[in-house]
């Protein structure tokens, strides 16, 4: 089995590579994939953007990768040297090897990759959901090792997890379509009501959930390391600029109530709301968050 780790089986590896590269192939401008080996295993990255340009590494959400990143990379591109990854921790081409179940791991893991992929360069950290929330913990373990920080609908971090969420996503555990796509449409409902084009953009997305979970061996997905809520401590001590992107109809907490917070504990830290999206922003809002995380990271000057 350690051959065709983290997969069912040889077939079941050779169908999601080839649906994986399918996908890549959308990838609208140029890139370059490297393989980094880290203690923990490899990791996957989508280099793209100009080599001389301010490198922005961006991390995704749970259960998605790089790909996830294809309406906003043109834009990022234009101004900064990407690097977009696959969380060792989830799907995607990235093979964990050494098992991490705890936030130091993690944080470990993704220093020893950013050393690895900007040398002594200090990235911007550009991430979403799950993504977030690991964000926000490297950047208060490391703050002196990053020049910028955005955070785009962090998960927990600010607020717990509404109870709606749980009662929607939990059934998300069971491998059943039906289960799965109403998660995704309450989730991301304004997509859902944004027409013919959203609604098929969600039922590819839930294609790709179910054949992920067919492919990848049940005992070879680690459970999520967190994530859980920064203290009015980590957040008032947080010294690294940091943006933080919210939408307007945010479903895993309450979006008023976290901006409430962060002004509260952490008025060192810009929030701003994108209107007319959910959990949905990246790629429902992607001009407006485009438009906002690169006039912040033109901001700092860094």
């Amino acid at each position: 089995m350690k051959q065709l780790f983290p997969f069912r089986s040889a077939e079941a590896r050779d169908l999601y590579h080839a649906w994986y590269h399918e996908r890549a192939d959308g990838w609208p401008i140029p890139t370059e994939s490297r393989l980094v080996e880290t203690a923990h295993g490899q990791t996957f990255v989508r280099v793209s953007g100009p080599p001389a340009a301010p490198p922005l590494v961006l991390l995704p959400g749970a259960r998605a990768s790089s790909l996830m990143w294809a309406p906003n990379i043109v834009a990022f591109a234009a101004q900064q040297r990407t690097y977009a990854l696959d969380l060792i921790t989830d799907f995607g081409l990235s093979v964990c090897r050494a098992p991490l179940s705890r936030p130091e791991q993690l944080v470990a893991w993704l220093d020893e990759l950013l050393a690895a992929l900007v040398c002594d360069d200090r990235p911007a950290l550009l991430s979403a959901s799950y993504g977030g929330w690991l964000a926000s913990r490297y950047a208060l373990a490391y703050p002196q090792r990053l020049r910028a920080l955005v955070l785009i609908a962090p998960a927990a971090t600010i607020l717990p997890f509404a109870p709606s969420f749980f009662l929607h996503m939990l059934p998300t555990l069971l491998p059943h379509r039906r289960l799965q796509q109403r998660a995704l449409h309450w989730l991301f409902e304004d997509t859902l009501r944004s027409g013919a084009a959203g609604r098929e953009q969600l039922e590819v997305a839930l294609d790709d959930l179910m054949l992920a979970g067919r492919c990848f061996h049940p005992r070879h997905i680690p459970k999520l390391i967190g994530p859980d809520v920064l203290s009015a401590a980590d957040w008032g001590r947080l010294d690294v600029p940091t943006l933080v992107l919210l939408g307007e109809h945010e479903k895993i907490y309450d979006p008023v109530r976290a901006i409430r917070r962060l002004h509260t504990v952490a008025p060192q830290v810009q929030v701003n709301q994108i209107a007319g999206a959910g959990h949905d922003l990246t790629t429902l809002r992607a001009d407006a968050v485009c438009e906002q995380v690169l006039a912040f990271l033109n901001a700092t000057g860094r």
